[in-house]
């Protein structure tokens, strides 16, 4: 019963990277419409579309002959349960660890002088130190995307931080991450456009002030 394909369906089965995020054993597969020029959800048959997480195997059977690509919602993990920032001093080199607590995985990135690193969750091809926006933009592709856009709040229900808050919360932050630990406050979005609510304490990581020497006492 194909629509495009004389022959009918077409089982198609496939090794996809292993450095995909994708849970779901049922993902969204789409077709290029090059007329529309978008995805289209339509041409395969969602009922037989499988994926094996361990595995990696795609299976999926489709009776259109078009680029087919793995589809997923670009604000499938927004708006994000919890966040925090804090200081590590363990290892070779101290930096700060973010820790992003999404829908589907807990993020860790550190980054310090030499750049960042995913900590977590564990992915091959992803050790080693990079740069943040090369980090960023290599998870976004392997379908982890955490650099939304204004257009994803929509998604979200939540309201859009002016562009100037947004710029001095992240120099602020970035001054006081060193001896504070921070982290996100249910009550930041329901604020006006230019305030943002933020959780903060004292770094575990602060070492005390070493105490002032005492004078030797004179000895007659």
């Amino acid at each position: 019963d194909g629509v495009d394909t004389p022959i009918g369906d077409l089982h198609v089965s496939l090794k996809l990277p292993e450095n995909l995020f994708i849970t779901e054993t049922q993902p969204m597969i789409g077709w290029w419409n090059s007329e529309k020029m978008a995805w289209c959800s339509d041409g395969h048959r969602e009922k037989d579309t499988k994926y094996d997480a361990k595995t990696h195997h795609l299976h999926i059977k489709i009776w259109r002959l078009e680029p087919f690509a793995v589809l997923q919602p670009r604000a499938l993990d927004f708006p994000y349960l919890d966040w925090n920032l804090m200081k590590q001093t363990e290892g070779k080199e101290s930096g700060v660890v973010l820790t992003l607590k999404g829908s589907r995985f807990e993020v860790k990135i550190i980054a310090t002088s030499q750049g960042v690193s995913l900590l977590s969750p564990a992915v091959p091809g992803y050790e080693g130190v990079m740069s943040p926006g090369h980090l960023l933009l290599r998870l976004k592709k392997s379908g982890l995307n955490l650099v939304p856009t204004d257009d994803d709040a929509k998604f979200c229900h939540k309201p859009l931080k002016s562009k100037t808050l947004e710029e001095k919360s992240c120099n602020d932050l970035a001054h006081v991450v060193g001896v504070l630990d921070i982290s996100g406050c249910r009550y930041s979005s329901s604020q006006e456009a230019d305030v943002a609510l933020v959780k903060i304490r004292e770094s575990c990581y602060v070492l005390p002030e070493p105490e002032p020497e005492a004078e030797p006492e004179k000895v007659d």
